[in-house]
C-alpha cells in the first residue's frame, strides 16, 4: 500500500518544483544526440522550449557563421526548433511570435552565408510572418532589415540593401544604441566598397570606427578596419593604407587572430602591386594561396590564385599563367568549390591554354566568385 504521505502533503510543505535545466545542460545533452534526432527531440519533449534555449543556440551559430556555416545552419535550425516550441499561454503569444522571428532571422543569415539565397529568402519570409504577429518591437525588426540587407548586396539588389540598412540605422541612432550603429555603418561600408564606391565606403567605415569597441566584438572591428585599408588603397591613398595596416596587424597578433593576419597579409601584397613592387606582391600572393589553401578555404584561394593571374597578364607572361592554371585546378577539384565555380575554372584554363586569357576575363571571373561563394546555383557568363 503506497504511503498516503507521498500522495497528499499538509499544507505549507508542498514539494518543490525542480528548476529548469540551465540552457548549457540542455544544449549539451541536444549534443548528446545523433544530429538528425535533435530537432526531434525539441518538439517532442517541453523542456526544450525555451526562450533561453533559442538565443544560446542562435550565439553558438554566430561564433561559428564565417568559417563553418554549415554548422551554424544547423545550430540556427535547432534555435528555430526551441523557439517554435515555445509555449504562448506561459510567456505570452506575442513575445513566442518575437522570439520565433528572431530565430527564423538568423537561420536565414546563416543560409546566405552558406551559399543557399533561395533558402535564405524563404526563412526571411518566416521571420516576417512572425514578426507581423509580433509585439512591434522595433529593435528586432531593425535587427532582421539589417541582416537581410546583406542578402540583398549579395544578390547586387544594392538600393533595396540600402534601404533595408536604413530602417535599422534610424532606430539605433534614435535609441542611441551606438556599438549597433557602428555595425550597421560597417556594414554600409562593405556594401559600398561592393558596389566599388571607394570614397563613400570610407566615410561609412570612419563613421562606424569610434563607435566600435574592439574588446568586445574584435570581429566587426577587424572587418571595419580591413574595409578602410582597402578602400585607401583603392583611392589611390597606398601609403596610407600601408601605415593603417601595420596598426591593424598589431591588435590581431595581440588577439591572436590568425585568419585575420593571413587576410592582412593578402591586402599588403594588394599594397605592394599598387605601390608597384610587383616580384615582393607576387611573394606575397603566392604565401597566402598557400594558406587559404591549408585552411580549406577555396573560394579565397582561387580569388588570390586570380589576383596572381592578374600580375602575369599584366606582365604579358604566358608561361606564368600556364603554370598558375595547371595548379589552380587541381587544388580546386579537390575542395568545396561547387559545380558552377569549377565550370568556371575550367573554362579560365581552357581560355590560357589557348592563350585568350585576358584582364577582362579574369576580372570577370573574380567578380562572379565573390558573388558565386553565397550563391551555389549561379553559373559563370563572362562578358
Amino acid at each position: 500500500m503506497p504511503d498516503l504521505a507521498t500522495l497528499e502533503a499538509p499544507a505549507g510543505h508542498l514539494p518543490a518544483v525542480p528548476p529548469a535545466p540551465e540552457p548549457e545542460t540542455l544544449l549539451a545533452e541536444l549534443r548528446s544526440h545523433p544530429p538528425a534526432a535533435r530537432a526531434g527531440l525539441i518538439a517532442r519533449d517541453p523542456r526544450f522550449g525555451r526562450r533561453a534555449l533559442a538565443d544560446l543556440l542562435i550565439a553558438r551559430s554566430r561564433e561559428r557563421l564565417f568559417d563553418h556555416p554549415a554548422e551554424a545552419v544547423e545550430l540556427t535550425r535547432l534555435a528555430v526548433a526551441a523557439a517554435e516550441r515555445l509555449e504562448p499561454e506561459r510567456i505570452g503569444a506575442a513575445q513566442a511570435h518575437d522570439a520565433a522571428a528572431r530565430a527564423w532571422a538568423h537561420h536565414a543569415n546563416a543560409r546566405r552565408v552558406d551559399g543557399d539565397p533561395a533558402g535564405a529568402a524563404a526563412a526571411f519570409g518566416r521571420a516576417a510572418e512572425h514578426r507581423r504577429l509580433g509585439s512591434g518591437d522595433r529593435l528586432l525588426a531593425a535587427r532582421c532589415a539589417e541582416l537581410e540587407a546583406s542578402l540583398e548586396k549579395d544578390q547586387q539588389r544594392f538600393e533595396r540593401a540600402h534601404a533595408l540598412l536604413a530602417q535599422a540605422l534610424a532606430v539605433y541612432r534614435r535609441d542611441g544604441l551606438d556599438e549597433r550603429l557602428g555595425r550597421a555603418l560597417v556594414k554600409r561600408g562593405s556594401i559600398l566598397l561592393f558596389e566599388g564606391r571607394w570614397s563613400a565606403a570610407l566615410r561609412a567605415t570612419l563613421q562606424a570606427l569610434p563607435l566600435l569597441r574592439p574588446e568586445r566584438d574584435p570581429r566587426t572591428f577587424g572587418v571595419a578596419a580591413h574595409n578602410a585599408i582597402n578602400c585607401l588603397n583603392h583611392a589611390g591613398y597606398s601609403i596610407a593604407a600601408r601605415a593603417l595596416l601595420d596598426a591593424v596587424r598589431g591588435l590581431h597578433q595581440r588577439l591572436g587572430d590568425a585568419l585575420s593576419l593571413l587576410r592582412l597579409d593578402w591586402m599588403a601584397a594588394e599594397i605592394d602591386r599598387e605601390l608597384g613592387l610587383v616580384a615582393r606582391a607576387e611573394r606575397g600572393l603566392v604565401a597566402v594561396r598557400e594558406g587559404f589553401v591549408e585552411r580549406g578555404m577555396p573560394y579565397d584561394a582561387a580569388l588570390v590564385s586570380l589576383e596572381l593571374a592578374e600580375i602575369y597578364a599584366r606582365d604579358r607572361d604566358p608561361l606564368k599563367l600556364e603554370r598558375l592554371a595547371r595548379e589552380m585546378f587541381p587544388i580546386f577539384q579537390s575542395r568545396a568549390l561547387h559545380r558552377g565555380a569549377l565550370a568556371a575554372l575550367i573554362l579560365f584554363r581552357e581560355a590560357v591554354a589557348l592563350r585568350q586569357a585576358d584582364l577582362r576575363l579574369i576580372g570577370d571571373l573574380a567578380a562572379f566568385l565573390r558573388c558565386a561563394r553565397r550563391d551555389h546555383d549561379l553559373r559563370f557568363r563572362p562578358s
